[in-house]
C-alpha cells in the first residue's frame, strides 16, 4: 500500500511539472532525433521491386536511421528469406535488405520466429505454456541456423532480436515469471552459441499495472539470467499504454534494472496514434495513424535521456514514409524539414 502511495504522489507531482512546462508554451525541436526503426514485414513486401526497396532506404538515410530492426524473417508459416523449409513470399525481402543496409551503412538485427497468436497461448495452464515456450524457442534457434549462412555475408548483420514482448501483466504469478525467464536464458545462451560476438535483443513495455519499483524488480530479475545484451523499451505512447507525463518514472526504472545487469538500453518511440483495437477497446482490429509531429519530438527528447543506443522508432515505413500513405509523407516531410 505504502509502494502505491509513493508512485501515486510520484505520478501527481510528474503531471504537475508536465503542466508548468506546457503552459510555458510549446518549446522548439531540440537535437535528439530517431536512429533507427523497426521494419514490420508483411506478404505484400514479397511484391515489391528493388527500387522500393532503394527508394525505403533513401527515405532512411534523410531521416538519420543508423539500425534498422527486422522484427521477423518468418511470421507464422510465411517466410521472408528464400528456404525450403517454409512457404515464402514471392520475393523474398531479406538479402535485398542486408544488401541496401551494406550500402547505408546500417546496422541490422534479425527478428526471428513470430507466432501471432502468442498472446493467448501464454494465458494458459502453466504446463502448457512451458511446452509452447520450449517449441518456438526451438524453432527460433532452428531458423536462426538457417539464416545465418545468409547474415553472416553481410557487414550489416547485428545480431538477433526475439519478437515476444515481455510486459507486466502475464507474468506476475512466480511459476509462470519462471518458465519465461528459463526460457529467455536457453533461447539466448543457444543463439550466442549459434552466432558468437553477435548480440541478442529483446523488447518490453509496461501496461502500468505495476508500479515503477515492482517494474524494475522484474525486470532486474530476468536479466538476471537472460543472457541477452540489449533492452529495447517501447514508450507506449502511441498504444496510449503510458502518458508522456509518466514514461519518465518507467523509464527510470528499466534503466535501473538495465544498468545493473550490465546491458544496454535502447528506447522505442512509438510514432503512431492508436485509433481502434485493444488496449482502447476490448474487441476490434489495431488501427493508428501517424502521430503529430510536435508529440513525436517531445517522445524523442525523453527517449534520449536514457537510451545507451540510438533512439529507434516504431515505425518508419508505416506512419512516417510515403509508402505509408499521404498522412506518413506528410510527416516524413515535415520532420526532414531544414
Amino acid at each position: 500500500m505504502r509502494r502505491m502511495q509513493r508512485f501515486a504522489a510520484a505520478l501527481m507531482l510528474t503531471a504537475a511539472l508536465s503542466f508548468s512546462a506546457s503552459a510555458r508554451g510549446a518549446a522548439p525541436r531540440g537535437s535528439a532525433r530517431i536512429g533507427g526503426t523497426f521494419l514490420q514485414l508483411v506478404a505484400q513486401h514479397g511484391d515489391w521491386k528493388p527500387e522500393n526497396w532503394r527508394d525505403l532506404f533513401g527515405q532512411f538515410r534523410q531521416i538519420g536511421v543508423s539500425q534498422l530492426v527486422v522484427q521477423w524473417t518468418l511470421y507464422e508459416d510465411t517466410a521472408f528469406f528464400t528456404t525450403k523449409s517454409y512457404k515464402q513470399v514471392n520475393a523474398p525481402p531479406l538479402e535485398t535488405i542486408l544488401r541496401l543496409a551494406d550500402e547505408h551503412k546500417v546496422r541490422v538485427v534479425l527478428g526471428l520466429a513470430h507466432d501471432p497468436g502468442f498472446w493467448l497461448k501464454i494465458r494458459r495452464d502453466p504446463a502448457l505454456v512451458e511446452v509452447y515456450l520450449r517449441r518456438l524457442r526451438l524453432r527460433s534457434q532452428d531458423l536462426a541456423r538457417e539464416i545465418l549462412p545468409l547474415a553472416a555475408t553481410h557487414a550489416s548483420f547485428a545480431g538477433w532480436y526475439i519478437p515476444q514482448e515481455i510486459e507486466d501483466t502475464s507474468w506476475r504469478d512466480r511459476e509462470p515469471r519462471q518458465i519465461l525467464f528459463d526460457h529467455l536464458r536457453d533461447l539466448a545462451r543457444g543463439l550466442h552459441e549459434i552466432s558468437p560476438g553477435k548480440e541478442v535483443a529483446i523488447s518490453g513495455f509496461s501496461n502500468a499495472h505495476s508500479d515503477p519499483r515492482a517494474f524494475e524488480e522484474f525486470w532486474t530479475a530476468m536479466l538476471g539470467k537472460a543472457e541477452v545484451d540489449v533492452v529495447l523499451f517501447q514508450d507506449g505512447v502511441g498504444a496510449q499504454k503510458l502518458s508522456l507525463d509518466y514514461v519518465d518514472l518507467y523509464l527510470t526504472a528499466i534503466r535501473k534494472a538495465v544498468v545493473g545487469r550490465s546491458k544496454k538500453l535502447q528506447v522505442v518511440v512509438e510514432i503512431f496514434r492508436q485509433t481502434d483495437g485493444p488496449p482502447l477497446r476490448e474487441t476490434g482490429t489495431f488501427k493508428a495513424v501517424p502521430a503529430p509531429l510536435e508529440r513525436i519530438d517531445r517522445q524523442v527528447e525523453i527517449a534520449a535521456k536514457y537510451s545507451s543506443l540510438p533512439v529507434v522508432a516504431f515505425s518508419i515505413p508505416e506512419y512516417m514514409s510515403p509508402f505509408g500513405g499521404a498522412e506518413a509523407g506528410k510527416l516524413y516531410q515535415a520532420y526532414v524539414a531544414p
